[in-house]
């Protein structure tokens, strides 16, 4: 049996309990929800317990699936049926893990568990929040938002239903396949003298994406850099992984290393060995750690990473979490001062209003938010605008690129811009993209004003790298995506 589908087999029932868990976490949590109330800590335990039996367990399996193929014995019982414990002890066992070692990767995987019960929760709220203010604006009350929808259609509309688990299976699956790649490489750390050449594999099927089909078969070297990048997973619900393959064996004899001469890109995010990503903070999660006001608690979680006698100069795991999230912490500090962070604008889409600069009435087209949940209006005056400054001579690129990527442009430069500019001359606040269109490189950018931060005045054109008339407030290849 494949060993990816062997795990598969093993963690399925805590897949299904991880459901379950958010399921009744969101259902307890909807009346605090829409009372606007904190969430207990005491809901996010379930979460947390099941999250650190999946990571442990899987980071364990991936150990010993490695073990078991060196010594040419077969580990794996379908039929085998012990509790959590039981299967834990049996594995360290096997694995001659001394209480230390064990200790050691315990504590990341509780740390990571910690962290990803947290932000799954506290995400699966964010999101029925946002249905729930939406509804609001839409002139629905509280009453007859939830009489309408019913606890079902609240979960099921913010994809957290045990029908449409999309979003869990993307977060769960990665972290089981990023735990159980990391165990495979410790192991075959231990063993890599034993070791000529890692295999990576790929489970063909209609799921398989390019990025795996293409490196499917690469044999090099344990030592080899390709592994340094290109160990599994290596994007969103990646079922990859990588075997070794012994000197000595018949295989070994046999086969030569390989690998593709068009080596695809991963995609960001992905371009980590598991050894570390497996526990460690992504950008996003430190971000959201932040967001969410969590840092504190994630820091006291952080310490127990570093045994009993704690000092952060002497514990680089601690010291690299909170390096992390002050990097992240002081980046959106410095971002607030210049656009807010979740400011509000009071009135909704279709609207009349009076513009605050030009005085005259418009109606609102359409509100975006940005990277900091703040509430960015197009009027259609700014509308009416943007039409003109497409049609007007010398354009003919620019006019063809916006024609064709239409209001979606604004939305992906509000939200996920490249860089965030002041501009000096026009004391306006530029949210700018770079794009491809021409010969030469470009930037889109969506000017607000500094003052009246919640109109969009422009989309236009610009020049990469910007001219000395702008400050760059905010470089998301320098700093890290918000």
């Amino acid at each position: 049996m494949n060993d990816v589908i062997e795990l598969d087999f093993t963690v399925q029932p805590y897949i299904e309990k991880i459901k379950s868990d958010v399921y009744l976490f969101l259902l307890q949590a909807l009346p605090y929800i829409t009372r606007r109330k904190d969430i207990p800590k005491d809901l996010f335990k379930e979460l947390e317990t099941t999250t650190y039996k999946i990571l442990i367990l899987s980071l364990l399996f991936g150990m010993i699936h490695i073990k078991e193929k060196e010594e040419q014995k077969l580990f794996f019982d379908p039929v085998f049926d012990a509790t959590f414990e039981e299967a834990v002890e049996f594995m360290k066992e096997k694995l001659s893990l001394t209480p230390e070692e064990f200790y050691k990767l315990d504590a990341k995987a509780r740390f990571r568990a910690f962290t990803v019960a947290k932000l799954t929760g506290l995400d699966a709220i964010e999101r029925v929040k946002e249905k729930l203010t939406k509804a609001i604006e839409e002139g629905k009350t509280l009453k007859e938002w939830i009489e309408e929808l019913g606890e079902d259609g609240i979960l099921k509309a913010a994809g957290f239903h045990q029908q449409n688990p999309w979003y869990l299976e993307t977060v769960f699956r990665t972290n089981i396949s990023t735990a159980y790649n990391a165990g495979r490489l410790m192991q075959i750390q231990r063993s890599k003298d034993k070791i000529k050449y890692l295999e990576y594999v790929a489970i063909d099927d209609s799921r398989t994406t390019e990025i795996c089909r293409r490196l499917d078969g690469t044999r090099l070297p344990p030592n080899d850099p390709f592994w340094a990048s290109y160990t599994p997973p290596n994007h969103f619900n990646c079922r990859s992984t990588v075997r070794a393959i012994f000197r000595g064996s018949d295989e070994a004899k046999r086969i030569r290393k390989w690998k593709p001469k068009d080596i695809p890109p991963i995609p960001e995010g992905f371009d980590a060995s598991p050894l570390e990503s497996w526990w460690k903070f992504t950008d996003s999660m430190a971000k959201r750690v932040v967001k969410y006001g969590l840092k504190e608690e994630v820091l006291e979680k952080a310490k127990k990473m570093c045994g009993r006698n704690f000092e952060d100069w002497e514990c680089p795991e601690f010291e690299g979490v909170k390096k992390s999230l002050e990097r992240v912490e002081k980046i959106r500090e410095k971002l607030k001062k210049y656009i807010g962070e979740e400011e509000t604008f009071p009135f909704k889409e279709g609207q009349i209003i009076i513009h605050p600069i030009v005085g005259v009435q418009v109606r609102i087209v359409r509100k975006y938010k940005d990277l900091l949940g703040n509430d960015r209006v197009l009027t259609d005056l700014t509308e009416k605008h943007i039409r003109e400054r497409i049609n007007a001579p010398k354009t003919r690129e620019w006019r063809k690129f916006v024609r064709k990527e239409g209001r979606r442009l604004l939305a992906a430069i509000l939200k996920k811009p490249d860089l965030i500019l002041y501009d000096k001359k026009e004391k306006a606040i530029v949210y700018a993209k770079k794009i491809q269109y021409g010969r030469k490189p470009r930037m889109a950018g969506a000017v607000v004003g500094a003052e009246s931060k919640h109109y969009i005045f422009t989309v236009e054109p610009m020049v990469f790298p910007p001219s000395q008339r702008y400050d760059i407030i905010y470089d998301r290849e320098e700093d890290v995506e918000l």
